[in-house]
């Protein structure tokens, strides 16, 4: 009896417990590049960023509310992490738009 049981615990699909999302992250990519080194000196945007390189990666790391961080590389490449949701990332990013355009270089 005890066999049969173990088949069939064995056979039963796992229980995935209850999740609850703590953080959203997203990549994505723009179609230009941005200027961060002007972006970064911006007062108003710029203002408590960080800019950093690493050989030829150059990007800036901008803090948004107390939990989100959005990484802006010079190709273009945006992370955006620490959200709760993806429609507070996405206003997040639709906010950030016009300023990512401002910023574009060739």
């Amino acid at each position: 009896m005890a066999t049969s049981e173990a088949k069939t615990a064995a056979t039963e699909e796992p229980s995935i417990p209850a999740l609850r999302v703590s953080n959203v992250t997203v990549a994505a990519r723009l179609d230009f590049k941005v200027d961060v080194d002007q972006l970064h000196r911006d007062p108003v945007h710029g203002k408590g960023s960080i800019l950093q390189s690493h050989g030829t990666l150059r990007f800036v790391k901008i803090k948004i509310r107390p939990r989100i961080l959005v990484i802006v590389h010079a190709s273009g490449n945006l992370i955006l992490t620490g959200a709760k949701t993806v429609p507070e990332l996405e206003e997040c990013l639709r906010k950030l738009m016009p300023v990512f355009l401002s910023y574009q270089s060739q």
